[in-house]
């Protein structure tokens, strides 16, 4: 599966959630934040994280760092208009993750460019 990953120049921390929400929201005419979507993003990354073997050592970890952050994401979705738009959860501390096949290599691809080049961040295609 093919995805865009939006990273902070090295060095560099990530911006906080609200700080993403703000420059986006100066960026493009139409932000939409839904903190309850958020939520069950990272529901769904916490079922899915359970799936994996409970040998991974990381695994415990990870899923405590989720539930630790639930209640501060949020799902963002924005564009110029609602007929084509991208989205990702925002996660604090985190890269901003894209893989929906629009924002990859379709109609989405120049505002996920846009967003990074408002963020200030590199983009990583993967």
């Amino acid at each position: 599966m093919a995805f865009i990953k939006l990273w902070p120049p090295e060095g560099r921390d990530p911006l906080p959630v609200a700080e993403i929400v703000a420059r986006l929201q100066d960026e493009f005419a139409v932000v939409d934040v839904d903190p309850e979507a958020g939520r069950d993003h990272v529901g769904d990354m916490i079922t899915a994280t359970l799936r994996f073997p409970d040998s991974l050592p990381w695994k415990a970890d990870r899923i405590a760092h989720l539930q630790s952050i639930q209640d501060a994401v949020v799902y963002v979705v924005f564009g110029d208009d609602t007929l084509v738009t991208a989205g990702c959860c925002l996660l604090p501390n985190e890269e901003l993750f894209f893989g929906n096949p629009d924002e990859v290599d379709g109609e989405a691809r120049s505002l996920v460019e846009r967003a990074a080049e408002a963020l200030g961040y590199s983009l990583d295609e993967g």
